[in-house]
């Protein structure tokens, strides 16, 4: 289920075009929907992303990993 982009240098200064297939699309669009952003495991088991789709989307800049806040025993986060 591996999906593959090609990036090439733009004729704009620093900006990168990118061609992304079905699948990165789709995880793209899945994110973009879900107002708190979803996990990992998430993407994972249930829609069947591969880790190499996701640390593919990572290192292009279009997807970013933010650790959730820990909880304490009260509920409160730290």
């Amino acid at each position: 289920m591996g999906a593959t982009s090609e990036c090439d240098g733009s004729p704009w200064e620093g900006a990168m075009v990118c061609y992304l297939g079905a699948e990165q699309r789709r995880a793209l669009t899945i994110l973009a929907t879900e107002a708190r952003g979803t996990t990992e495991a998430t993407l994972l088991r249930v829609h069947g992303f591969t880790f190499e789709l996701l640390t593919g989307l990572m290192a292009m800049g279009l997807l970013l990993w933010r650790p959730r806040p820990r909880r304490q025993a009260d509920g409160r986060s730290r």
